[in-house]
């Protein structure tokens, strides 16, 4: 029996980009359209939260390791990134990847799947992908609507492009067929000189020591002797059948699908070249955060029926003798296609990926660096995470206690302490539960907050500014961590030449302390 290996499709779409701030406004990433979703006909499950509120930034290490000991934990062997590289070689979202390749001790294997096509305005008179289309809606129609342009170039741009790829395809986790990286065009079809691309990445592989290209096509119409195999896209795949045999209803205008109809032309699909093929279940799929009631929604997804899918692909991965089975998707948020837990069902779909590989055996947990290292690595990241949270847990409840007991004890005790040592400006940064309790707290006791600082949310009063870590921040003659991790972030606004910060708890400490003089003093 083969050991079939889960790739999950991973989009590197949550962190700021300049280009994103240009298009789509300033700060922009995934989760701007996400956290903006809105049900739009009864039943309509959004929006959808991710687990604890994680918004991450993918940029940030911690998300890495975070998310390398999920998906070992619950059997995903790996991830195929997309990977957008333009005309020119113009690339965008390429930071993610490039940051993996650097941290070689986290263990991520991973391949690259082409979204080969130009990124346009919705009213653009060019086809190609239009990213956020309500977002266009507020831009003013000029010039003819081309964000990327695509144009696959000839031998010295693949060349090029290749040589991008190289320190990739090396690099022990990428993952390859037959010491071959595994490499898929999302558009094969649109790139007509695409046989003649892969023979010279061939020979430019085998001059480097790699035995070639595996390449995968997918969304093929017509065959392409130089691929490897076909990759079944789904939902594209299941939504074209269910489009013919007319199983769609439109709901206040949004396209309406049943999971359990998708799910069963999922598990049916076959090629249509007549290839081999490689299959891909998909855990839900919504466009409407992105696409608003021109969008399409799969209706009726849940955890026990994606187990009826990845079941029936698990079946013929091991009838085909298929190695890699795709998932869609990991992280695809702002298209309802996820693995990652959410507020709604936990890790439920996590649970059934890993109760499905251990019910065939597909999980060969030696080719991860074998089984005891493995789950040694994981008890100890799973040790050290639960140690990391019990701390913080403990440190942010005695943090609120302190900050409760001090407000009751002593009325408008922070604005006689500021009055005091003659701190004028201030300002807050992270606006988790302690910070908008000490933003509200001071804006109880008329003290003036002259800004406010959080990677992740909005601002929480209009008229107070508000900005990212990363920006230039006013001097202020106070400046106040909430977030528990103080002394990253204090390193690094020192480094930024940040002065006057102190951490909450500090901070309750001072105050106390000058709460219990005055209280003798009177």
């Amino acid at each position: 029996m083969s050991f079939i290996k889960t790739i999950a499709v991973y989009l590197p779409q949550f962190h700021r980009v300049k280009e994103n701030d240009e298009w789509w406004g300033e700060g922009f990433t995934e989760w701007t359209t996400v956290k903006q979703a809105e049900p739009l006909f009864e039943g309509h499950d959004q929006p959808r939260i991710p687990y604890q509120g994680d918004y991450y930034n993918l940029l940030e290490r911690e998300t890495f390791e975070r998310q390398s000991f999920l998906m070992h934990r619950y059997g995903v062997f790996g991830f195929g990134f997309y990977h957008y590289y333009f005309k020119n070689g113009k690339k965008i979202l390429e930071q993610p990847a490039e940051n993996l390749l650097r941290w070689t001790d986290i263990n991520i294997p991973f391949c690259f799947i082409w979204a080969s096509e130009p990124w346009i305005r919705t009213w653009s008179k060019f086809a190609g992908n239009a990213w956020v289309e309500k977002e266009n809606l507020n831009v003013e129609r000029k010039g003819n609507g081309m964000l990327l342009e695509q144009d696959y170039g000839t031998h010295k741009e693949w060349r090029e492009h290749f040589n991008y790829l190289l320190p990739f395809f090396k690099d022990e986790r990428y993952i390859k067929k037959d010491g071959k990286p595994l490499f898929i065009f999302y558009n094969a079809n649109q790139i007509l000189c695409l046989g003649e691309m892969i023979r010279c990445w061939n020979q430019l592989a085998i001059e480097n020591g790699l035995g070639g290209i595996y390449a995968l096509g997918a969304h093929l119409e017509t065959d392409v002797k130089e691929l490897a195999a076909e990759l079944l896209y789904e939902p594209d795949e299941g939504l074209h059948t269910l489009d013919r045999e007319r199983m769609v209803q439109v709901r206040q205008g949004v396209r309406c699908y049943d999971y359990a109809d998708l799910t069963r032309e999922v598990v049916r699909g076959r090629s249509r070249t007549g290839r081999a093929a490689y299959y891909m279940g998909v855990t839900g799929f919504d466009t409407t955060p992105r696409r608003g009631r021109n969008g399409v929604c799969v209706c009726q997804a849940t955890p026990q029926l994606f187990e009826v899918m990845m079941e029936g692909l698990f079946k013929k991965c091991i009838e085909e003798n298929r190695e890699f089975l795709f998932i869609d998707a990991w992280n695809e948020w702002g298209e309802s296609m996820y693995l990652e837990p959410d507020s709604k069902y936990g890790l439920a779909y996590l649970e059934v990926l890993l109760k499905l590989s251990q019910k065939y055996g597909t999980v060969k947990v030696e080719d991860r660096g074998g089984a005891d290292e493995l789950v040694n690595v994981c008890d100890d990241e799973r040790w050290n995470r639960l140690n990391y949270y019990a701390h913080k847990n403990k440190i942010l409840y005695e943090t609120a206690i302190n900050l409760m007991f001090l407000i009751q004890e002593r009325e408008y005790v922070f604005k006689r302490y500021f009055q005091d040592k003659k701190i004028n400006s201030v300002a807050i940064y992270g606006l988790g539960k302690l910070g908008k309790g000490l933003l509200f707290q001071f804006e109880k006791e008329q003290i003036s907050i002259k800004y406010t600082i959080d990677k992740y949310v909005g601002a929480v009063r209009k008229e107070i500014p508000m900005y990212r870590p990363e920006e230039q921040l006013p001097y202020v003659d106070i400046m106040i961590i909430t977030s528990y991790e103080f002394e990253s972030i204090n390193n690094y606004l020192m480094d930024r030449g940040v002065k006057n910060i102190v951490s909450l708890h500090e901070l309750l400490d001072n105050v106390a302390e000058y709460s219990e003089m005055i209280a003798v003093e009177e």
